[in-house]
């Protein structure tokens, strides 16, 4: 998925490591970096597991100034190609 989105942004996504609740962390470097785009992957609980744990995509989609792309993780993988 890296390399499809390189190739879209005409330049390799940035990539940031950070600690803390993972949606205040992930808004706070959107809006410091000024980002394009926010990629974040769903696990797919569904509804329940929505309402009973949260949900870190669906409070970014709501929160965001800018485009989030939501993927869904997949058994076979995590969603990245090894590049």
């Amino acid at each position: 998925m890296c390399a499809e989105l390189g190739e879209l942004l005409g330049r390799p996504p940035e990539v940031e490591v950070s600690v803390g609740d993972a949606t205040a962390a992930i808004l706070k470097a959107a809006d410091d970096e000024e980002s394009t785009l926010i990629a974040v992957g769903s696990r797919g609980l569904g509804a329940t597991g929505r309402v009973r744990l949260g949900s870190v995509s669906t409070k970014i989609l709501r929160a965001a100034r800018g485009p989030v792309l939501v993927f869904q993780h997949t058994a076979a993988g995590n969603g990245f190609d090894q590049d």
